[in-house]
């Protein structure tokens, strides 16, 4: 079975920003939390995490805040 085009660069896409790879990895877990406090959607690459917001309106707010992050272009300390 393969996937359609679009979810396979998704996937890829969210594989690169939870954990710097385009592979699932070795350990095969990405842990998830949610946090009250903070309206952001974060990655941390080297714990291989996701850190969600606890309060989203809906499907369509998760999924454009998550692309916007993945997408964002903002220097960080792995990029010179």
């Amino acid at each position: 079975m393969s996937l359609p085009h679009d979810f396979s660069l998704e996937l890829l896409q969210f594989l690169r920003f939870t954990t710097g790879a385009c592979t699932v990895p070795s350990a095969g877990d990405i842990t998830v939390t949610f946090d009250a406090m903070d309206d952001a959607i974060f990655a941390s690459t080297c714990l291989q995490a996701l850190k969600l917001p606890r309060h989203l309106e809906d499907y369509e707010t998760f999924k454009t805040g998550l692309v916007v992050a993945m997408e964002d272009k903002k220097p960080n300390f792995n990029v010179p």
